[in-house]
């Protein structure tokens, strides 16, 4: 789905969990959270019909290791794309993270990483995006500003009237708290949450901050 004539949602609506994914076009051409390894088909199906190959994309990128967001990557790594994911999300993986797979009775997935992401530009993508570390729903969490268009991909940090949940292992809802705050003064027109509807406006974006505030702070 185009939301701009570079920016692209693919919003998961069937019944199982999954996340949505989403692609920067453009000089950019990152594809984020792919998903569910068993939803690739459709998230593949969907690149194309908005005329996206999989040859098109630079960068891979998961903002976290939670299985419905990270577990289709192999997918794309086995193609020969370059994977990025930040390293204390991946440590986390190989550590205690690994309880969800089990939980899921899922595979952790198995990949080599490109690029391991950090605080500011990245390079991997000609400074073009701005990769913010935000922890609390995981250790690594990361949210991924692209300043030309004003979009923010927030992983499941900030949801439309939500917040990414805390309980799992290492969560911490002072800290994800923290980080919806610092990251409201971002200019941002596109948000774009790992779960539930899309906002694109500016005055939606603010107004649903701080209803979140309210709610969860």
């Amino acid at each position: 789905m185009r939301l701009t004539d570079d920016l692209y949602a693919y919003p998961w609506e069937g019944y199982d969990n999954n996340c949505n994914s989403f692609f920067f076009g453009g000089e950019v051409r990152c594809l984020i959270d792919p998903g569910h390894a068993r939803f690739v088909d459709d998230l593949v199906a969907g690149l194309s019909a908005d005329g996206v190959s999989q040859a098109d994309i630079r960068l891979v990128i998961a903002t976290h290791s939670h299985p419905d967001h990270l577990e289709g990557i192999t997918r794309f790594a086995k193609l020969g794309l370059p994977v990025a994911i930040h390293p204390a999300s991946l440590a986390y993986l190989q550590d205690v993270g690994r309880i969800i797979y089990d939980f899921l009775a899922s595979s952790v997935p198995e990949f080599e990483v490109a690029v391991e992401l950090a605080e500011g530009p990245l390079a991997a993508l000609d400074g073009l995006v701005e990769v913010y570390h935000t922890p609390g729903h995981e250790p690594g969490s990361v949210c991924l500003y692209w300043p030309a268009t004003k979009a923010l991909a927030t992983g499941d940090l900030i949801f439309f009237g939500g917040v990414g949940r805390t309980d799992f292992p290492l969560g911490s809802h002072e800290e994800l708290m923290r980080q919806i705050d610092r990251l409201s003064a971002l200019d941002v027109e596109y948000l774009l949450p790992g779960h539930g509807p899309t906002i694109d406006s500016r005055a939606e974006v603010e107004r649903n901050t701080k209803a979140v505030r309210r709610m969860f702070g």
